[in-house]
């Protein structure tokens, strides 16, 4: 249960200053805000990712598998109206003078869909305009075919036969078209455990880092 400082003073009849003194020098108390996840992770999912990450030591290990024969992939929408964080948009004011106002984004709102395949560097950057829906075709043909045609030009005597794609467990991703895709051109899937975004770089801190350099050009 929560518990306000303000009910705290009116609880034992400390003051203010006497408070906080107590909570940050005697307790060592901060007030840290809450953090936001996508997915409470049930027991299960856990132990998917720690099978997950035990078996993909192992290969590893055993030479197995090598990291420059991963291609990992993701997509994310990129606005073209950028809006800076809030510590950006902070600034100086007089009592009396308002703060700038910053419109949220709404749902149409331009934007651009960036389909990004990477291994040990940029292999396939695909784009879509807001009013294409991603299917399992347009997957297969606007994603993964050029993807593969780029990776057999860097690589003309094997192209992806000996090489495993790592992408999330979406619906288009896990269509029955695209997995027969993959068996037609030889190229593996590594298991991908759900609601682990952080296992492609791509949404690890590319994405992040395009929005931030995109925010500060504009």
């Amino acid at each position: 249960r929560r518990i306000t400082i303000r009910a705290i003073e009116a609880h034992t009849s400390l003051s203010l200053q006497t408070i906080y003194s107590i909570l940050h020098d005697h307790l060592d108390l901060r007030k840290r805000k809450s953090r936001w996840v996508p997915h409470l992770l049930k027991p299960e999912n856990k132990q998917q990712r720690l099978d997950f990450a035990k078996a993909m030591l192992d290969e590893f290990r055993n030479g197995g598998i090598r990291t420059d024969k991963i291609i990992t992939g993701d997509e994310c929408w990129f606005y073209h109206r950028k809006i800076k964080k809030a510590q950006s948009n902070a600034s100086w004011r007089r009592s009396d003078e308002e703060p700038d106002t910053l419109v949220r984004r709404d749902r149409y709102e331009a934007k651009t869909m960036f389909c990004i395949f990477r291994s040990t560097g940029a292999v396939q950057v695909t784009y879509c305009d807001k009013q294409v829906t991603i299917d399992n075709q347009r997957y297969v043909n606007d994603c993964l075919s050029p993807m593969i045609k780029a990776v057999e030009k860097q690589r003309p005597e094997c192209g992806v036969s000996d090489m495993y794609l790592l992408h999330d467990n979406a619906k288009p991703h896990v269509h029955y078209n695209v997995r027969s895709f993959f068996e037609s051109k030889g190229l593996k899937e590594i298991d991908h455990p759900p609601y682990s975004p952080d296992l492609a770089p791509c949404d690890f801190w590319l994405f992040d880092y395009i929005k931030e350099r995109l925010s500060l050009a504009s």
